[in-house]
């Protein structure tokens, strides 16, 4: 990516992708992250956006949040 990565732009390019291959927003059922403010930020990151677009379709659906334990050096 270019620019900036804050969670509104991760959350646009994820968004993006999930439309153009026409895939629901119910068959997200988990995500690894590293933990990241932009990714784990409580109000505005990726994750927290994520798991609201989710509810939007499934409001009993729970996104589960996995944080990876091997980094890139």
């Amino acid at each position: 990516m270019n620019g900036t990565t804050r969670g509104s732009d991760l959350y646009d390019r994820v968004s993006g992708c999930l439309e153009r291959l026409n895939l629901s927003w119910t068959k997200l059922l988990n995500l690894t992250n590293d933990g990241s403010p932009n990714l784990a930020g409580k109000n505005a990151g990726l994750l927290r956006r994520l798991q609201d677009r989710v509810r939007e379709d499934d409001p009993n659906s729970d996104l589960i949040f996995l944080h990876c334990v091997i980094h890139q050096e």
